[in-house]
């Protein structure tokens, strides 16, 4: 008799299903098998998806999908569940929770991943972060990107239930475009823009630096707030908009370095982004941030915007610094395959399958 397969589910629709594309395409298809949302942007290239689901777009389909759909998710979930042991969640969604219970009910073991324990300032939703809360509580086992929000989850909720932890791959972009030197003094934010991410800060401290000390500062990606640009400065500009992996290569290619002026953050996908491009960092030492960089690879700060005008003038005028960190994110591209995390991954499962956890 054949081995039993695990089952991934993952039910958003943007940028943290190219997380579980990446974590997939590294399995045998022999080993799993899939389900996503039929609202997916993510191109899976991956042939043993066993159905697409509706999931929602608004807070309307989230109502009515949430009535109608997901029982009939559900059923057909029992339909198929004797051919799986084990549900790995790779993102967050709010009918995980629902699919834990069922799952559990069923006697097997569920695997959570937790990107942030809980929702940062600004992005609450309270549908979600009970979601989060009470699938943390009943799921079998976890799975987190950093220490930090693994020690912030089961300090806030007491919790017992054993995980690992397994840090996040390179995420791929197309034609990124490598140099070993400066081709200016272009500074980039990129991501979206929310409160915590430090950005008004950010744009205040460059604001007052000479004009000569600095060609360009980019503000790239879609705001959750009103974000106020000086009008009397040029060289200060904001692209608000959801990008594509091609634009974002090209903001990443214009760029000399790229400043994380985050108040307090779990982890960063823009760090992965910075690092792929082999970009220098001006990092805040907060939240998780200095688990995915080292000293010799990124350039910290604490979030306070004298130290930003600081290692800004720093970083764009020591050659020697700027060209030692890119050595240093050279190094650490090696490690941070997909294919190393998808090991992980399957040593967790068997370990699970075989009761050691």
């Amino acid at each position: 008799m054949s081995k039993k397969k695990f089952l991934i589910i993952s039910l958003g629709r943007k940028a943290l299903e190219e997380h579980t594309k990446n974590m997939a395409l590294c399995f045998s298809t022999n080993d799993f098998d899939l389900i996503c949302s039929r609202y997916s942007e993510t191109d899976y290239q991956i042939p043993n998806i066993v159905f697409t689901t509706k999931t929602y777009q608004s807070l309307v389909s989230f109502i009515i999908n949430s009535i109608f759909i997901l029982p009939i998710f559900l059923l057909r979930l029992l339909k198929i569940h004797r051919h799986y042991d084990i549900v790995y969640f790779p993102t967050v969604h709010p009918w995980n929770f629902a699919i834990i219970v069922l799952w559990r009910l069923l006697g097997k073991k569920t695997i959570l991943t937790i990107h942030d324990a809980e929702l940062h300032p600004g992005e609450e939703n309270i549908v979600l972060q009970l979601s989060l809360k009470f699938s943390m509580r009943l799921t079998s086992h976890l799975l987190f990107l950093t220490n930090y929000v693994q020690k912030t989850a089961y300090k806030k909720l007491s919790l017992k239930t054993p995980f690992r932890i397994i840090p996040q791959g390179l995420l791929p972009l197309p034609d990124i475009e490598l140099r070993n030197t400066r081709k200016g003094k272009n500074i980039l934010f990129l991501g979206r823009i929310s409160k915590y991410k430090g950005v008004d800060l950010l744009i205040k401290a460059v604001n007052e630096m000479p004009v000569d000390s600095y060609d360009s500062l980019t503000i790239a990606g879609m705001p959750i707030y009103d974000v106020t640009i000086p009008k009397d400065n040029p060289k200060i500009k904001l692209h608000a908009k959801y990008m594509s992996e091609k634009e974002m290569s090209n903001f990443l290619n214009q760029a000399d370095i790229i400043v994380l002026p985050y108040i307090e953050a779990s982890q960063s996908g823009v760090i992965l982004l910075a690092t792929l491009a082999e970009k220098p960092i001006i990092c805040s030492r907060v939240g998780g941030l200095n688990e995915q960089l080292s000293n010799e690879e990124c350039l910290f700060i604490n979030p306070q915007k004298e130290e930003i005008k600081n290692a800004i003038r720093e970083l764009l005028t020591n050659d020697l610094l700027y060209s030692s960190i890119q050595t240093a994110l050279k190094k650490k591209k090696k490690d941070l395959t997909w294919d190393s995390k998808a090991k992980l991954l399957m040593n967790y499962i068997d370990d699970i399958r075989l009761k050691k956890i």
